[in-house]
C-alpha cells in the first residue's frame, strides 16, 4: 500500500498542462508528424527510383513512380 500513497502523492505534484498549451502541443505533434511521413515518402521513392535504374528498368523515374502509387 505504500506504494499505491507514492503514486498518488507524486500524482498530486504534478504539474499538468493547460488547454492553450495541449492544444498547441497537439498541433506541433501533428506537423512534425507530417513532415517525417512526408521525409520517409521521399526517401522510399528515391529507394525505388534507385532500385529500378540498378536492376534496368525502362521507365525509371520519379514521376512514373509518383504515377503508379
Amino acid at each position: 500500500m505504500n506504494i499505491i500513497r507514492n503514486i498518488i502523492t507524486e500524482l498530486k505534484q504534478t504539474e499538468w498542462p493547460s488547454m492553450d498549451q495541449l492544444a498547441k502541443l497537439t498541433i506541433y505533434t501533428l506537423i512534425l508528424c507530417g513532415i517525417i511521413a512526408l521525409l520517409i515518402l521521399g526517401i522510399d521513392l528515391v529507394l525505388f527510383w534507385l532500385r529500378d535504374l540498378w536492376f534496368g528498368e525502362q521507365d525509371a523515374t520519379i514521376s512514373n513512380l509518383i504515377l503508379n502509387l
